[in-house]
């Protein structure tokens, strides 16, 4: 998706929440505090206007009663100040308040809704949405008080200058415009780039997750030719990203220096030359300087406020995803993209083994639809394990291609991007239980995943946060393979690729399992086994031998046409 695209997405989500937290109570609670913000601008300019009469009026001519005068109104001026500031501020937090609690209503209303929502996970989705919900509270908060503040400091400071003095204020102005050209153009250069950062770390945080990962380990691949490592891809992207954002900041100081420096030069050198001329007073050329520099810090400062902007537009994006466009239609209702699957294509992918240079797989077409159950099944060395590896993206074929295809969308990603992948000997790595399921993401309730991989009753009772050390030594087998099975359903995008996913489960277990992972909206499900039972849920089913595709039916077609697969599978069933 291009930037501009993305860009008019997060507007979209954004006027969204507007409208749906914009009543008639908010509308004046932010038209009074626009008034009063403004009314607090005014008192401020008023300030060195003030100062400049009693320089001309009190401290050069030696009028004791004008300077005692003029300073009662500045002091007058600085309380009305404070008096309105305060109004202000109160009103702000009024507003801030207003919206947090219709979002956080909508919010608890669309999570209950929906029925996919079980107890184990709403409560976590409750408290990951109203940290969203601070966030959006702190950019209404910003947008009310540093936002418009900055902005009409600005724009009044320059009416100022033309009123106060008119000889100074075109170069003061145009000294204004391009500070504000050249932090516009620094605020474009800067804000992709902060998103991206935001968005590649924690890509970064999950992929170094998964590289210590026992299921995605890289310690046994490496004889199957070269592989993939995405931290090390991601990691070099952010810090290239980083190092672009800090050539950019280490431009903005001496860029705005040099603005600022040059503009109270000029604006001096004209103000001096009409106090030469009498057309100018010595009071007015201070207001002048000071107003000037006002009106660059005002300039300065929504700069400044405005790099934050990404961080906000993340949670916007996430309340708007469960809140909606506040219509009426219950939340949940609409079909995950990721749910439909992909679609995977296959084509002349080889592997070759480089401890006896013989190919170890040999695949020269293949098509998964999308959303489909595929089994992959074969002898012992067949090549299931390596295909399973090969299409999650863990293993870079030495030939062809695998390709991924949203069925909704039709845009192509890489495996590895969207896989949720559990292989034969799951590892825990040391941590917690939350950590291993959801790596990067520190407050996520996995419910769904652990109810369909029969290991919700033990995190329960354990709770996420549970330690795990060890790799796992708490656990059985069976619980290793079933909080691995859960941690792949919960990280799929679409896509999820299970090696012998519950060959140490007991058979009611077992059964439990097959019956939500084939019943449910997972995507594209592919599963390496000789299990007879899962292999007979399969939509179809990719019968290997020696690294190569024998053929691709239902189960019970390959039962009636291969004595090698019927073999296969009667062995499996009589070794249960």
């Amino acid at each position: 998706m291009s930037r501009p695209t993305e860009r008019a997405g997060g507007n979209r989500r954004l006027l969204a929440l507007v409208r749906l937290c914009l009543d008639r109570r908010l509308v004046l609670l932010i038209a009074a505090t626009v008034a009063l913000q403004s009314a607090a601008i005014a008192f401020e300019l008023l300030l060195p206007v003030l100062y400049g009469r009693l320089i001309d009026g009190g401290l050069l001519v030696g009028d004791a009663s004008h300077t005692l005068t003029i300073g009662l109104w500045m002091l007058l001026a600085v309380v009305a100040q404070a008096v309105v500031a305060y109004g202000a501020v109160r009103l702000v937090a009024l507003a801030t308040i207003a919206v947090g609690t219709t979002l956080r209503r909508r919010l608890v209303d669309g999570i209950v809704a929906g029925e996919n929502h079980a107890e184990l996970e709403a409560g976590g989705m409750v408290t990951r949405a109203s940290r969203d919900v601070m966030q959006i509270q702190a950019l209404v908060s910003t947008a009310l008080s540093s936002w418009y503040a900055s902005a009409a400091l600005s724009v009044f400071g320059l009416v100022t200058l033309f009123l106060i003095a008119p000889k100074a204020a075109p170069l003061a102005g145009a000294f204004a415009v391009a500070f504000a050209i050249a932090g516009y153009h620094f605020a474009r250069r800067m804000a992709p780039r902060m998103r991206t950062i935001l968005g590649v770390s924690d890509r970064v945080n999950t992929a170094f997750s998964d590289r210590i990962r026992g299921s995605r380990t890289l310690r046994v691949l490496p004889r199957f030719g070269p592989v993939v490592d995405p931290f090390t891809s991601l990691n070099k992207r952010l810090r290239d990203e980083e190092l672009g954002l800090g050539r950019v900041l280490a431009l903005v100081v001496p860029t705005s220096t040099v603005i600022t420096a040059a503009g109270a030069v000029a604006v001096i050198a004209a103000g001096a030359t009409a106090v030469h001329t009498g057309s100018m007073q010595v009071g007015h050329l201070s207001a002048s300087i000071t107003i000037f520099l006002q009106v660059l810090f005002g300039l300065s400062a929504l700069l400044a406020s405005i790099m934050s902007l990404p961080i906000y537009l993340a949670s916007v994006d996430r309340v708007h995803g469960v809140v909606g466009d506040g219509d009426d239609e219950p939340p949940g209702e609409t079909p995950s993209t990721e749910n439909r699957g992909h679609a995977l294509t296959l084509e002349k992918v080889t592997v070759v083994d480089p401890a006896t240079g013989r190919l170890a797989l040999d695949i020269p077409a293949l098509e998964i639809p999308a959303g489909s159950r595929v089994g992959i099944t074969g002898p012992m060395g067949a090549g299931k394990s390596l295909l399973a590896r090969t299409i999650a993206g863990l293993v870079s074929p030495h030939g062809g291609r695998v390709t991924a295809t949203a069925a909704s969308t039709g845009e192509v990603a890489r495996p590895l991007t969207i896989c949720g992948y559990q292989g034969q000997d799951p590892y825990l790595t040391t941590g917690t239980i939350r950590t291993n399921l959801c790596p990067g993401d520190a407050i996520a309730e996995p419910g769904q995943a652990l109810r369909i991989a029969a290991i919700d009753h033990l995190v329960d009772q354990r709770g996420l946060d549970a330690p795990v050390t060890g790799g796992g030594a708490e656990f059985s087998g069976g619980e290793r393979q079933r909080l691995a099975l859960a941690a792949a359903l919960h990280q799929s995008r679409g896509l999820v690729v299970l090696d012998e996913p519950v060959s140490a489960v007991d058979p009611a277990t077992r059964t439990r399992i097959a019956d939500d992972l084939f019943d449910g909206e997972h995507g594209t499900v592919l599963v390496a086994t000789t299990d007879a039972e899962i292999l007979a849920r399969c939509d179809s089913v990719v019968f290997l031998e020696r690294g190569s595709v024998i053929d691709v039916a239902p189960h019970r077609d390959l039962l009636d046409r291969h004595d090698d697969y019927r073999l296969l599978v009667g062995a499996r069933e009589s070794q249960s």
